[in-house]
């Protein structure tokens, strides 16, 4: 039997507020038939974090269509690279958990990773409540009465939060 294909997605915090990144088991959605392990391996390296999951690559719009609909669609799902609207189709998504810390206090959130196919390479999706696509940043709810809000960019295969305002 062959191994199962490693996917490795790279998170770079340049808000310095990502304290935390958690695979919520049992959350992967992967195209029927396609073998997969329902874990991921998280590291982290002064501000970079490599979340590597384990899973065979076929397209499937099933699986784009749970990501859109489990992520709140159009508005709330970003690809920096082979983006704009919603994926069509995407070999498997994920869910994770991050946390951030800043003055106000630490706030835990929710944040679908999925990937697809765009030219010649496997492009990441982000989706979830916090992401907004129109002008791409995340926004996480700190505290009763404070926002953080982190600009989003990044390639095919890695994100990168830029320096946050508190609102």
């Amino acid at each position: 039997m062959s191994s199962i294909t490693s996917n490795t997605l790279q998170i770079v915090d340049d808000s310095r507020t990502l304290i935390g990144v958690t695979y919520i088991s049992g959350s992967a959605v992967v195209t029927s038939g396609e073998s997969y392990i329902d874990s991921a391996a998280i590291g982290v390296s002064g501000n970079v974090w490599t979340i590597t999951f384990a899973a065979d690559r076929k397209g499937s719009s099933d699986v784009a269509t749970s990501f859109n609909n489990a992520s709140g669609g159009t508005a709330y799902v970003y690809a920096a690279s082979g983006g704009g609207g919603t994926p069509e189709k995407l070999n498997f998504y994920f869910t994770l958990e991050l946390t951030f810390s800043t003055a106000q206090g630490n706030a835990t959130v929710s944040l679908n990773t999925g990937q697809g196919h765009f030219a010649l390479s496997n492009n990441w999706w982000l989706g979830g409540s916090i992401v907004t696509s129109s002008v791409p940043c995340l926004t996480i709810p700190v505290g009763s009465a404070a926002t953080l809000e982190l600009p989003l960019s990044g390639s095919t295969s890695s994100f990168t939060f830029g320096p946050g305002t508190i609102a």
